[in-house]
């Protein structure tokens, strides 16, 4: 039997938002939809986790122009529920509870299972870091687990539709096959330190240091030798 493809989740929040920061901007359905649909054209099991408070017909709206207003709300467009109806007939859709931080159900099934669930954020988890781990073991979560994405610009349903707005392209950028810091090995009284060396990335448009360590490149030093394979 084929082994099935590790799962993927979207923060949905986290992409709904990104780059709605502007008045008019708001929780996106259509950005979330745009993710998930670009996973599974590369072949993932991918679904959404959206918080019970964007299944409403009234929805709030937490851009922030707004200020983080608890009075800035909208009403879901017959669009925003058809999108909703569609993730759930396919079964792609995780709802959390009422009053529930949906980033500790994400952060929780990132680490079940043997590998866990990648999961697509941007979130630099400023709120949970000190609460989860120590520095160093956090960070190697955050860049083995988390998928980062770019959206080139806001989808903005009705300037879409006038054709005065083309739709975003979406970009992700997957993790690392190696962690990118020094590491020690011995072997058989060999001691061998292996370092990534960074080197800027040839694309302009994404903003991220390339390591040899992506390239499965390894430079290790064995007494005063410097190997690189």
């Amino acid at each position: 039997m084929k082994e099935r493809p590790e799962p993927f989740t979207v923060d949905a929040p986290n992409v709904a938002y990104n780059r709605q920061n502007f008045e008019g901007g708001r929780f996106s359905f259509q950005q979330v939809e745009m993710v998930l649909r670009a996973l599974q054209a590369e072949g993932h099991r991918a679904f959404v986790l959206l918080p019970w408070k964007y299944m409403q017909p009234v929805i709030p709206n937490h851009a922030r122009y707004t200020g983080y207003s608890s009075s800035s709300r909208h009403e879901l467009t017959p669009e925003e529920q058809s999108i909703i109806d569609k993730w759930e007939e396919e079964g792609v859709l995780g709802v959390t509870p009422f009053g529930a931080s949906d980033d500790w159900f994400w952060m929780m099934a990132s680490v079940s299972g043997d590998q866990g669930v990648y999961v697509v954020s941007n979130d630099q988890m400023r709120d949970h870091r000190i609460s989860l781990l120590e520095p160093r073991p956090f960070w190697r979560w955050k860049s083995t687990q988390l998928i980062r994405f770019d959206i080139s610009h806001a989808y903005e349903a009705e300037k879409i539709k006038s054709g005065e707005l083309e739709e975003p392209e979406i970009r992700l950028h997957m993790p690392l096959c190696h962690t990118p810091e020094i590491q020690k090995i011995e072997t058989k009284g060999r001691r061998s330190w292996h370092l990534p060396l960074a080197q800027e990335a040839q694309d302009e448009d994404v903003q991220s240091v390339k390591t040899e360590a992506q390239m499965a490149s390894t430079v290790y030093i064995d007494g005063d030798k410097r190997v690189q394979q």
